[in-house]
């Protein structure tokens, strides 16, 4: 990686790569569509860099086969509207085959595929040249994804991990942040019940792509 990686922003990973000096990048929102030029003469994305790799970026799955399956975007009726109805069918308007389409092909959006009328599309399949490779991937990386881990307080686990990774960013002893990370680990699971967790954890861990079949 470039030196001085470790302090760089999303701005600063999107920008290096689309200016062709870095080989692979693993983002979030994808920079499959941004790579390829698509939306570049869009007003809300102009803060995107423009491509100087359009037409020389492919697809793949992440190293060893196993995207990660991060939460998604969820919609929900709150139990005090007083609209439940209207809400409720809002929602699936809103997600219904042929809105939901539309919005996945929108560069802006950053809302990735979903469906596999998604995938099939053969309108997003022609919107750059290579749109049906993306797509192709996508599609796999769903089938092959793994879940995030799901446990009681799981936040409070991810706050400690990140904390740790900062710790590293900045020069502290590894031993030193691993022991200090393992007792926060120890302190939130004692906090929940060590049963409980487990119980959780049994549950999580029963389901499809919690790990490699």
């Amino acid at each position: 990686m470039p030196p001085g990686v470790e302090q760089w922003n999303f701005v600063d990973n999107l920008a290096a790569f689309l200016q062709g000096t870095t080989a692979m990048t693993i983002s979030w929102p994808p920079y499959g569509r941004w790579a390829a030029g698509y939306g570049s003469g869009e007003e809300a994305l102009k803060w995107v860099p423009k491509s100087q790799v359009a037409g020389k970026v492919g697809y793949a799955l992440t190293p060893l086969g196993r995207p990660e399956l991060g939460v998604g975007f969820d919609l929900s009726v709150s139990a005090t509207s007083k609209n439940k109805e209207a809400a409720y069918l809002f929602i699936q308007w809103l997600n219904s085959k042929k809105t939901s389409l539309e919005r996945v092909q929108l560069p802006y959006t950053l809302r990735d595929p979903l469906r596999l009328s998604h995938y099939a599309s053969e309108k997003y399949r022609a919107l750059w040249p290579d749109a049906a490779a993306y797509l192709d991937t996508i599609k796999t990386s769903g089938e092959k994804g793994l879940l995030d881990l799901s446990l009681l307080q799981q936040d409070k686990y991810d706050e400690a991990m990140t904390k740790a990774i900062s710790s590293l960013w900045a020069g502290e002893d590894p031993k030193a942040i691993l022991d200090r990370s393992a007792q926060q680990f120890d302190a939130i699971t004692e906090k929940v019940g060590v049963e409980n967790q487990k119980a959780v954890y049994r549950v999580w861990a029963a389901k499809p792509g919690a790990y490699p079949q």
